[in-house]
C-alpha cells in the first residue's frame, strides 16, 4: 500500500505485515454483521472499478486522479475544492493498493464496529479520513511547497483512525502477522499495542526524515491519533461496558490467573510511554508550522496547471506544479514527476516560463533550437511551437505548444553530478498559472487543527486509556 503512481500522486499505505487474527488471542467478544465496514469495502470496489476499467481494472486511470484525489494547494486556493477530502477517500491507485487497504480494513473495522456500532464506526472513520487531509496539509510545509501539489488518495488515513481506536481498545490482544523475506512467509505472534506502535512509529520518522516523498506518512499519523482523540466521543458507554464485561468473564481460567487487572490496566507501561512521545513529536510539529506561518510574512507561490501529451511515450496527463520564485530565478527540480521536470526544465532554458523582459507581452515562437545545461553536458531541444501570456512580473499565465527534446540521464558519483544523452522525447502543452495563492493563512489553520487533534489524542491516550481499555 505504500507506493507512487508515476510519481505524481501520494497513496496511503499502512502495515507490511499481514495481521491474521482480528481479536488476536486475548478477547471473547461475539461478533455482529460489520454492515459499515463491509459497506465502505463494497463502495471502493466499485469505486475503483469505475476508475481503473479503462487500465483494465490495473491502475487508475490519471483523469480520475486528478479529477478527485485531494491537492492540498487545490483546497488552499479555492474551499470549492472541498470536495477533494471525501472523494480521495474513495480512489486506489491500483489492485494491491486497494486490496491491502480492504483486507486491513475488514480485519480491525469490524472488531471496531462491533464494539462501537455502525454508525459511530461511520462517524470515526470520516473524522479520521479528515484529519489525515489536514495533518497532510500541514506538515507538507516541511517538506517543501513542492508536495502541496502531490495528489493523495487511498482510504488508509481513515483506517489509520481505526487501528488508533482499536490500539485503545484492544492493547492486550495478540496478532499474528505474516511477513516475506523474499518469497519465504514469516509469521510471529505479537501484542498487538507494539505491532500496532512499530507502524505508527515508522510514519512518524519516516515523516520527518522526508523518505518517500509520494507517500503520505504524516497523513497515516494524523488519521491515527485522530481515531484516538475521538473514540471517547464516539464510544457508547452502555454498550462499551457490556462488551467490558462479556471479555472479563468469557475466559474463566484467564480471570483467575490474571483478575480483572489484564482487562483493566489500559495500555501496557512502556507502550503508553512511546504512544506519548511519539504523538507529543506530532504535536511539536504542529506547534512548529503554527508558529513559523504566524511570524513569516505571508508567503504567495505560484500554482502552473499543466496538461501535458507525450506521443512518443503514449502519456496524456495532467499535472500541478508549485513554482516559488526565489531572487527572480525558479527551481523546477522539486518536482516529482520525471516528464513533468523535463518540459518544465526546458522551459526554464528558454527562458519561457519566467522572463522579466517579456512582462505584459504576449509572444508566438516557432523552430527554435536551444540548448540546457544539465551537469557536464548540453542537452540540445527544439521549441516547435510556442505562444505566451504573460503578467507584469513577467511570469507565464496562459503557454501552449510543442518541443523535442534529448532527455539527460543523470547520475552522481562522489557528490557530483553526470549526464550523458539519452533519447528523444516529443511534448504537446498547455500550461495555466493563475494569480499568486497566499498560502499562510490555510497553513495556519490546519497546523492549529492538527495541533489540538494531537493535544487530545495524548490527554486521551495518557489520562482515559484505563477507562476506555476492553482486553488491556
Amino acid at each position: 500500500m505504500l507506493d507512487n503512481y508515476l510519481g505524481r500522486h501520494t497513496k496511503s499505505g499502512l502495515i507490511n505485515g499481514i495481521p491474521m487474527e482480528p481479536y488476536g488471542t486475548g478477547a471473547e467478544i461475539r461478533y455482529r454483521l460489520p454492515i459499515a465496514t463491509l459497506g465502505i469495502i463494497a463502495i471502493n470496489v466499485v469505486i475503483y472499478v469505475i476508475t481503473s476499467i479503462s487500465n483494465g481494472l490495473i491502475s487508475i486511470n490519471t483523469k480520475w486522479l486528478y479529477t478527485g484525489g485531494f491537492i492540498p494547494i487545490l483546497l488552499l486556493q479555492d474551499i470549492s475544492n472541498v470536495y477533494r477530502i471525501f472523494t480521495s477517500m474513495f480512489l486506489h491507485a491500483d489492485i494491491l493498493h486497494i486490496f491491502f487497504n480492504m483486507y486491513f480494513l475488514y480485519i480491525f473495522g469490524k472488531a471496531i464496529e462491533n464494539t462501537i456500532g455502525s454508525v459511530r464506526f461511520l462517524i470515526l472513520y470520516l473524522i479520521s479520513g479528515i484529519a489525515a487531509t489536514v495533518f497532510h496539509t500541514a506538515f507538507s510545509m516541511l517538506q517543501g511547497p513542492s508536495a502541496l501539489a502531490i495528489p493523495a488518495i487511498g482510504a488508509s488515513g481513515a483506517i489509520s483512525g481505526v487501528l488508533g481506536a482499536y490500539l485503545i481498545l484492544y492493547p492486550g490482544t495478540s496478532l499474528t502477522a505474516c511477513w516475506f523475506f523474499f518469497i519465504f512467509p514469516m509469521c510471529f505472534t505479537m501484542n498487538a499495542a507494539y505491532y500496532l506502535l512499530f507502524w505508527f512509529a515508522l510514519q512518524v520518522i519516516y515523516g520527518y526524515a522526508r523518505l518517500g516523498a509520494s507517500i503520505a506518512f504524516f497523513a497515516h499519523a494524523g488519521g491515527f491519533v485522530a481515531g484516538i482523540a475521538v473514540l471517547p466521543v464516539v464510544v457508547d458507554k452502555a454498550r462499551h461496558y457490556i462488551i467490558k464485561m462479556r471479555s472479563v468473564t468469557g475466559s474463566i481460567f484467564d480471570f483467575i490467573i490474571y483478575g480483572t487487572r489484564r482487562y483493566f490496566s489500559g495500555l501496557p507501561r512502556t507502550a503508553k510511554m512511546i504512544l506519548a512521545l511519539l504523538i507529543a513529536s506530532l504535536l511539536i510539529g504542529a506547534a512548529y508550522v503554527s508558529l513559523d506561518v504566524m511570524t513569516r510574512k505571508p508567503t504567495g507561490i505560484y500554482v502552473a496547471k499543466a496538461d501535458i501529451e507525450i506521443p512518443s511515450l503514449n502519456m496524456k496527463y495532467t499535472d500541478n506544479v508549485v513554482l516559488k520564485i526565489e531572487k527572480g530565478i525558479i527551481n523546477p527540480t522539486d518536482i516529482p514527476a520525471d516528464e513533468t521536470r523535463i518540459l518544465f526544465n526546458r522551459l526554464v532554458g528558454a527562458n519561457l516560463l519566467l522572463n522579466t523582459e517579456l512582462a505584459g507581452k504576449e509572444i508566438t515562437i516557432r523552430n527554435k533550437e536551444l540548448t540546457v545545461k544539465i551537469c557536464n553536458v548540453r542537452v540540445p531541444f527544439m521549441v516547435k511551437e510556442f505562444r505566451g501570456v504573460y503578467n507584469k512580473e513577467g511570469m507565464l499565465i496562459n503557454g501552449e505548444g510543442s518541443i523535442v527534446t534529448r532527455v539527460a540521464e543523470v547520475t552522481y558519483v562522489g557528490g557530483k553530478c553526470y549526464a550523458r544523452l539519452g533519447s528523444w522525447i516529443d511534448y504537446v502543452f498547455r500550461i495555466n498559472v493563475p494569480t499568486k495563492t497566499y498560502i499562510t493563512e490555510g497553513i495556519g489553520l490546519t497546523s492549529l487543527i492538527a495541533l489540538i487533534t494531537s493535544l487530545s489524542a495524548l490527554y486521551v491516550s495518557l489520562r482515559m486509556d484505563k477507562e476506555l481499555v476492553i482486553v488491556g
